[in-house]
């Protein structure tokens, strides 16, 4: 995972040397490396243990620059491998493994969302805008990212872990959710959150939740369905 860890910091530098990772939000398991600078360094929260970094382009998006993020990303020795079934690009690494994703909105469309001003596509995804509702910035030295509110993260983890069909990602999807989950119970301020999240959301996404969190935490199902 080291040379992984790595890459990943060296991808982010770049993004953020051209002006262009303010406009992005970092989704997937490595927002953990960020949760744990933002709750200092903590051990409640294990590391990232991924190969694949998901960057999020919100919806609409609000890039007020032109970069091409395809010579960024190939000038860290990225190969970009397109799929000629669905449109979708991969930027592929032997150490990591980046892509691209946006949220899907209303009825959505088929085949991937075009990001003209950084030369990329991206995946529309159902639920990703709840995470683009809730954010927060961290800083990592002199750099600041965008992630999503930790209990954010935490409620979408619950909810995709039961549309996943590689049933070892739900499963890290369930621990990585029940994991953070339980450790935010532990922080007043974070609980509350959690609850003021969770009343927020459409209840129908609210019963997804509660789907996911049942069996997995007991504790996080007693606050939910409490609320």
């Amino acid at each position: 995972m080291d040379e992984a860890i790595n890459l990943f910091k060296k991808v982010i530098r770049a993004l953020h040397d051209n002006d262009i990772l303010k406009d992005i939000i970092i989704v997937g398991s490595w927002c953990l490396y960020y949760y744990r600078i933002y709750f200092d360094e903590t051990r409640h929260i294990s590391p990232a243990r991924t190969l694949d970094l998901y960057l999020m382009i919100p919806n609409p998006p609000k890039i007020d620059k032109d970069v091409d993020v395809n010579a960024i990303l190939e000038n860290q020795s990225f190969d970009l491998k397109f799929d000629y079934n669905t449109g979708y690009v991969k930027y592929v690494n032997p150490a990591l493994t980046v892509e691209f994703l946006t949220p899907m909105l209303g009825r959505g469309k088929s085949g991937p969302y075009e990001i003209k001003e950084l030369h990329v596509n991206a995946q529309g995804l159902r639920f990703l805008n709840f995470l683009q509702q809730y954010i927060v910035k961290i800083k990592d030295g002199d750099i600041e990212v965008t992630v999503p509110e930790p209990s954010a993260f935490v409620m979408h983890k619950f909810i995709i872990s039961q549309r996943r069909k590689n049933k070892a990602k739900a499963e890290r999807d369930i621990i990585a959710a029940k994991e953070l989950g339980e450790y935010l119970l532990t922080i007043a301020k974070q609980k509350e959150k959690m609850i003021r999240i969770f009343k927020d959301v459409p209840e129908k996404w609210q019963d997804k939740i509660v789907s996911g969190v049942k069996g997995n935490s007991e504790e996080l199902h007693k606050l939910l369905t409490s609320i």
